[in-house]
């Protein structure tokens, strides 16, 4: 292989490394609070029945922050999620799609109305609790847990 081969080669390897490392997330941030790092079935959103929460299989999707995901049993809603301060955390706008889920979408227009108002967080053992400044409150229970 000739130097300009090698060179070349090179140049490729390092453009994607690069490119890598450019979007990654920081490790110290990723890993911030392991506890929030998992999915979270929906449990206790005001206006919403908790059996109609478990029938939509109402969940946020936490595993990846900052990004994150949520599903109330329609669209795909994607947000941020960072948790700051011991039990602060910031939440991004949420986007969606935008498909119509007759009798589905009360537990979906909550949320998204909400998510983004929630400030505070609390974890109880496998439970996890939002609070905005208000003191309204959202609960989820670990996916994994029974």
């Amino acid at each position: 292989m000739s130097i300009k081969q090698h060179a070349f080669t090179a140049a490729c390897m390092a453009a994607l490394l690069g490119g890598c490392a450019a979007t990654a997330v920081p490790e110290a941030e990723n890993q911030s609070q392991p506890g929030l790092q998992r999915v979270w079935m929906l449990t206790d959103i005001n206006g919403v029945e908790r059996e109609q929460l478990v029938a939509l299989q109402a969940q946020m999707d936490l595993t990846a922050l900052p990004q994150a995901a949520a599903n109330m049993g329609c669209n795909r809603l994607n947000f941020t999620a960072q948790s700051q301060d011991k039990g602060q955390i910031r939440f991004g706008e949420v986007m969606s799609t935008r498909m119509y889920c007759a009798g589905r979408m009360d537990a979906e227009q909550q949320f998204g109305q909400r998510i983004g108002q929630m400030k505070h967080y609390r974890l109880e053992g496998q439970r996890l609790i939002l609070r905005n400044d208000a003191g309204e409150e959202m609960r989820f229970g670990a996916q994994d847990w029974d």
